[in-house]
């Protein structure tokens, strides 16, 4: 009987070492493939950090601060090691301490983070100034410009930008100019390196130059409007200037304050506390004082100064700008204790003047006068007026007066109302009082004394 052939095909056995070497193989292959796809995942990660690199840093040229940090951000989630990123992480988050943050704690982490990574020399020189420049340390930043001077640190555009920014905060202005030059002709097109060199020489008083430099800017933006504003305010105190309100909470924090400080006196008064709770520097406290006084808000202008006087106590032109506002609100008691605690030289002989003026002191009047020639200090300017209104030479006009006034140059306003009153003129004297809001003792005295005129004439 022939064999039946069975109903299934029977398998093949292949050897069990066939099999091994089989699934080895599959699994190599595997195992390469992962490799090349992870490999060509991280030269795609590479290459997507440096272009986000290069687009932080385009951001940074524009003033994007935030959308530079944002990027800046990603570079770095995707390659941790190469060096573009890395600094394009540094330079977006240092400027935007300084010009967009301003938080002190975040600072001091950012130092931390830059050595951390690595950095050194011109690059972690950068951080150390960025975050003194944000905690406000002015002295410890000015001593930071100093070392890096000295290690010829401070050579490209991003450590010579918060190199000025520290001498700004140092309060010296003109040394600053010269450091946000040599940044702007370093990073070509930037926008922050000649808005910082702008506000600096508006701190100077080169209010020309100012304009010069907001002028060589080219394309308008907000920044440069708000910065021109100030430059038309402080060099024509009554030609209107206007900042949209909507703006301000947009612009770099170096001019936020200026800005703020342009509503002062208008339908849109934000308060001098918005300016000043945003100052990175005594001179822009300083500057705010300056631009509420030139919009009449005498009460502005004094916090202002108060405020650049306790961040730098030091600072002369805060200690007059203090005692001469005092004296337009007619507090010549505030006048005299800031311009004695100073002993500023200027001050204190312009409220010993108009001390010895209110007292009838005639000759102690012209004895501070003679002083003041002496120390080649420009002195009362109304001091001859002040010696005519109390017999010892002519009376001025009210025109002169007038224009003094105008000028606010200090009791300018008292002056005039004591002409007035001397004349027996008490209509005059009131009506030049009406525009008195602040009481003091000095303004108590002429409204009494034009009562009683008012009273003999009636008589």
């Amino acid at each position: 009987m022939e064999d039946e052939e069975p109903p299934y095909p029977q398998r093949r056995r292949l050897p069990r070492r066939g099999v091994v070497l089989g699934v080895g193989a599959v699994l190599a292959a595997g195992a390469g493939l992962t490799l090349l796809v992870r490999s060509q995942s991280r030269k795609t990660d590479a290459s997507d950090a440096r272009r986000l690199a290069q687009e932080t840093y385009a951001a940074l040229r524009a003033g994007e601060l935030p959308r530079a940090v944002d990027l800046a951000m990603k570079a770095r989630a995707l390659d941790e090691e190469a060096p573009e990123p890395k600094s394009a992480w540094l330079h977006a988050v240092g400027l935007s301490l300084m010009e967009s943050d301003g938080d002190g704690a975040k600072a001091a982490g950012f130092v931390y983070e830059a050595r951390k990574l690595g950095l050194r020399g011109v690059e972690l020189a950068f951080a150390t100034l960025a975050s003194a420049v944000t905690m406000r340390n002015d002295h410890y930043a000015r001593r930071l410009v100093k070392q890096h001077e000295e290690q010829g640190l401070a050579n490209d555009p991003f450590s010579a930008f918060a190199t000025g920014a520290a001498l700004d905060l140092d309060c010296d202005p003109e040394a600053a100019v010269e450091s946000f030059v040599m940044s702007g002709a370093r990073w070509q097109d930037a926008t922050l390196p000649p808005l910082r060199r702008a506000r600096s020489l508006i701190f100077a008083g080169k209010l020309d130059d100012a304009r010069r430099a907001l002028d060589e800017l080219g394309s308008p933006s907000p920044a440069r409007a708000a910065l021109s504003s100030v430059v038309e305010r402080l060099a024509h105190p009554t030609t209107p200037v206007w900042v949209d309100p909507a703006t301000v909470v947009d612009l770099p924090r170096s001019i936020r304050p200026l800005a703020q400080a342009l509503l002062l006196g208008g339908e849109a008064n934000f308060g001098i506390d918005a300016a000043l709770g945003d100052v990175d520097s005594p001179l822009v406290a300083l500057c705010c004082a300056k631009l509420a006084l030139a919009a009449d808000d005498l009460s502005s202008a004094e916090r202002a100064a108060e405020v650049a006087r306790q961040l730098r106590p030091e600072l002369a032109p805060a200690v007059t700008m203090l005692v001469e506002v005092a004296l337009l609100r007619g507090d010549l008691e505030k006048a005299e204790e800031v311009a004695f605690a100073s002993g500023e030289g200027l001050v204190v002989s312009l409220v010993e003047a108009i001390s010895a003026y209110e007292d009838r002191r005639a000759d102690d009047l012209g004895r501070v006068g003679e002083q003041a020639r002496e120390a080649a200090l420009d002195g009362w300017p109304l001091l001859e007026a002040a010696l005519g209104l109390l017999g010892r030479r002519e009376l001025p006009s009210q025109d002169e007066l007038k224009k003094a006034t105008d000028a606010r140059v200090p009791w300018a306003d008292v002056l005039s109302v004591d002409l007035a009153l001397a004349a027996g003129d008490a209509a005059r004297a009131n009506k030049l009082m009406e525009k008195w809001v602040d009481p003091s003792p000095a303004r108590t005295r002429r409204r009494d004394r034009a009562k009683s005129l008012r009273g003999g004439t009636q008589k």
